[in-house]
């Protein structure tokens, strides 16, 4: 009895982790979040970001030191902030970044205002996953289908009867 009273927290906990997930992902996609997601295409970022990757940003908020997403000629970068900078023709404040693999700072200046965010977290080889169409349609059905599976109606456990040690034993007339 107890047993089965911890697989039911269990389910249910599974379930609610389940909800959250899906519901963290639609949130994603539909972009109603203060988070954004971004596959990282290029490996310059080495180990700590590699190639694949899904990163999830936080939009407008980035840190000195920190890897960030940028867009840099109309493309998407992962690189690592090293420090801002007044640019001395356009008096624009721009960024001076660097990929991790990289020997060097990157030969770009990229203005604030193409930061898109700082990166809170990554997950590799989501990236890849979860930007095809198909792939996001299978995170979605995937969830959707443990959601289902884990919240549909409980099938009732045959009646077994307890065994009373002190009753009387119980003939049954065959036919």
């Amino acid at each position: 009895m107890l047993l089965r009273k911890g697989f039911r927290i269990l389910g249910a906990a599974l379930g609610i982790m389940y909800a959250f997930t899906v519901l963290a992902s639609l949130a994603l996609v539909l972009g109603i979040t203060p988070f954004k997601g971004y596959d990282v295409n290029e490996s310059s970022m080495g180990k700590t970001i590699p190639n694949g990757s899904l990163t999830i940003i936080d939009r407008g908020h980035f840190q000195i030191g920190k890897p960030a997403e940028l867009e840099v000629e109309s493309k998407m970068v992962t690189h690592r902030i090293v420090r801002l900078q007044t640019d001395p023709v356009t008096h624009v404040k721009v960024t001076v970044t660097k990929g991790d693999a990289n020997d060097s700072v990157d030969p770009w200046h990229v203005p604030v205002s193409q930061i898109k965010g700082g990166v809170v977290f990554h997950v590799p080889v989501l990236g890849w996953i979860y930007y095809t169409l198909p792939g996001r349609l299978v995170l979605v059905a995937v969830g959707a289908l443990l959601l289902y599976w884990n919240f549909r109606s409980p099938r009732k456990a045959a009646a077994t009867p307890e065994l009373d040690p002190e009753s009387e034993p119980v003939s049954v007339p065959t036919a």
